[in-house]
């Protein structure tokens, strides 16, 4: 069997490549990879729309500005998934709003046949946004995969377009 080399590649996520037939194993090359750890921080309360970064990965809680029935829903807008490979960003609501999730790359959304995992419309959805569902107490994890966000935990049912 020939030596196999995976490595990461900015834009294209892993790719795997035969290195040699004379050699045999395999490895994993992370050279520029900027990978982060999943949930390196503590929760963090989010009151106003806002464009992450690499340095906000982990649990965000979500709440609208303003008093009574004149808060908005917020817009988190999460990095570019090349450059947060592996890295996971979660958000529980604490509102009845229904906050939204984007991203410069879609979101691919992985749904069990049995529709329990709480996601309007087909079982694998490609789309720009996630759309929160309006329930206090929802909530969602995302996690790239150096290409696009995968959403893989979910509460509520949230609706992609």
């Amino acid at each position: 069997m020939p030596a196999i080399r995976a490595r990461f590649i900015k834009g294209k996520g892993f790719i795997h490549e035969q290195v040699s037939d004379a050699a045999t194993g395999a490895s994993l090359d992370l050279e520029g990879m900027t990978g982060v750890s999943p949930f390196a921080r503590n929760v963090v309360a989010r009151t106003t729309t806002a464009t992450l970064r690499d340095t906000d990965v982990g649990m965000s809680t979500l709440s609208g500005s303003g008093v009574g029935g004149t808060a908005t829903a917020l817009k988190m807008t999460l990095p570019n998934p090349a450059d947060v490979p592996f890295a996971m960003f979660g958000f529980r609501m604490l509102d009845a709003r229904q906050h939204v999730i984007t991203s410069s790359a879609p979101v691919l959304a992985f749904v069990p046949q049995s529709g329990s995992f709480g996601v309007a419309g087909a079982s694998t959805q490609q789309s720009a946004h996630v759309t929160m569902s309006a329930i206090v107490g929802s909530s969602a994890i995302l996690m790239s995969d150096g290409l696009r966000y995968l959403m893989f935990a979910a509460s509520g049912t949230h609706t992609f377009a």
